[in-house]
């Protein structure tokens, strides 16, 4: 997918010391959006993990890799 395709698309990290994680979601929100709406949606593995989690665009590479994983909230 083209990177001009990809509005909507994030990858959302959430970074520990010990075992941090990430994964995508498409929804038609801005980025001060996406973090609301994964803890609304039960996405984190802890609710306290928002508190940490950073949001990015999506990029042509992470969706190639995440394309199969890819969490669709409307």
């Amino acid at each position: 997918m083209k990177t001009e395709e990809l509005k909507g698309y994030w990858i959302v990290n959430v970074p520990h010391h010990k075992k941090g994680y990430s994964f995508s979601i498409y929804a038609d929100v801005n980025e001060n959006e996406v973090i609301d709406l994964c803890l609304k949606n039960g996405l984190f593995e802890c609710d306290f993990d928002a508190e940490y989690a950073e949001v990015e665009e999506m990029t042509e590479y992470d969706y190639e890799f995440f394309k199969d994983h890819i969490i669709t909230i409307k």
